[in-house]
């Protein structure tokens, strides 16, 4: 006889002709047997999510555009319904045809997302346009890893954009992207809100404060997994930030990369980069977890990086592993 309980109530019998329900999500089935004259098996359980929709695709994902040009959205959960957004949420629209944008509508956040009975609804997925006037592209300069006295580099944050907007030459960019597990009070933080952080705070203040015409000022951070595994990660565009301080994140722990991907896709506008892969500080397990959902939120991969000039005792390469992660399907571009 097959006993169960659902969320620690009292065990019943199992009838197959009326098969347990859940009525609430999360839960936890906890199972043993029982037959007369031997011992009742072991108790074992199972835990239960509520199934949540993928968070929708937008095609093309935002950036300068033509007019005319058509928006297709699109949800890999089957029968999901698909509604979009042009005003910031206040009015929702059925998905029912790619949407075509007009040059009136310029510039414009389209949002998008998506809903199934019986499951949570999907994260909201944004895409940011503006009117392109001129076919031609620019070429910009910068760097996109860069450390402050916030963890292990010299100098302040100060320091560092005003010296790449002022002092240096031809600098149109820098992200300082200090290790995060070295900021204050980076236990408390999530990856939505790092607001308990004075240096995350600061360090945004900062980016603002240099950012105009001629210079754009940058803060992430760099999620540092210490001893060659799973490696380093810079992350952007988020409100907050994790640590390997964190519970679920920590050094030595193969579960600690999937649960970091877990939380970038709750947050589906950040972008991330694979930091100097290699035998030195992590290849990510080879590129591994790789699914359709994670693909789109981390589009970059250092190929070079250090302290040196290019070639030199202080410089990384890492250019095969560009290779290698497009091999593993990674649609990631070289920095």
């Amino acid at each position: 006889t097959i006993y169960y309980s659902i969320n620690g109530s009292e065990p019943a019998v199992y009838d197959s002709e009326a098969k347990p329900t859940f009525t609430q999500l999360p839960a936890t089935l906890s199972l043993y047997a029982r037959k007369a004259g031997i011992v009742d098996s072991l108790t074992v359980e199972y835990d239960y999510t509520q199934e949540k929709v993928a968070t929708p695709k937008i095609s093309p994902n935002g950036g300068s555009v033509v007019a005319g040009t058509e928006v297709k959205i699109t949800s890999e959960t089957t029968g999901a319904l698909i509604e979009y957004s042009l005003d910031n949420g206040q009015t929702w629209n059925a998905y029912t045809s790619e949407i075509v944008l007009e040059e009136a509508m310029f510039p414009l956040t389209i949002t998008a997302r998506a809903t199934l009975s019986g499951c949570l609804d999907s994260e909201l997925k944004n895409a940011d346009f503006a009117l392109r006037t001129n076919a031609e592209y620019n070429i910009y300069f910068g760097q996109l890893h860069s450390h402050t006295n916030y963890s292990d580099g010299a100098g302040t944050c100060d320091d560092a954009f005003n010296y790449a907007k002022n002092q240096a030459k031809n600098i149109d960019f820098v992200a300082v992207t200090d290790h995060s597990n070295l900021f204050d009070n980076d236990t408390s933080a999530t990856i939505k809100d790092g607001s308990i952080s004075s240096e995350w705070v600061e360090g945004h203040q900062l980016a603002d404060q240099y950012t105009d015409e001629t210079f754009v000022g940058l803060m992430g951070y760099e999620m540092t997994w210490s001893g060659g595994a799973p490696g380093h990660m810079n992350t952007f565009n988020t409100g907050g930030f994790l640590s390997r301080n964190m519970t679920g994140y920590g050094n030595g722990s193969e579960s600690s990369l999937p649960n970091y991907y877990a939380q970038l896709k709750t947050v589906t506008d950040s972008i991330s980069q694979f930091n100097h892969p290699g035998t030195t500080f992590g290849d990510f397990y080879d590129f591994a977890y790789y699914d359709s959902e994670i693909d789109p939120l981390i589009t970059l991969i250092e190929v070079g990086n250090g302290d040196g000039a290019i070639g030199s005792s202080g410089y990384f390469p890492s250019y095969e592993y560009y290779t290698r992660a497009l091999d593993k399907g990674w649609h990631v571009a070289p920095t």
